[in-house]
């Protein structure tokens, strides 16, 4: 008896729109504030502080790709 392969199955939407679709925009704005207030913590050493930065960086440019697909 052969074994079942596993088929990998797409989580891309019919709609033709990127996966980021699925984004709860105001829930980035959380977590980004959320990121924020830990980038303030006053025992965060330098290195922290850098990794904090790259991630409101990097919530802001997801953001950024939501809206501007949307509006397209």
């Amino acid at each position: 008896m052969k074994p079942k392969r596993h088929v990998p199955t797409s989580n891309k939407s019919d709609t033709g729109r990127p996966t980021f679709d699925s984004a709860d925009i105001y829930e980035l704005e959380s977590v980004k504030n959320q990121v924020i207030e830990d980038r303030y913590k006053s025992d965060n050493t330098p290195f922290e502080n850098k990794a904090y930065e790259c991630m409101i960086a990097e919530i802001e440019e997801y953001q950024m790709q939501f809206v501007t697909s949307h509006y397209y």
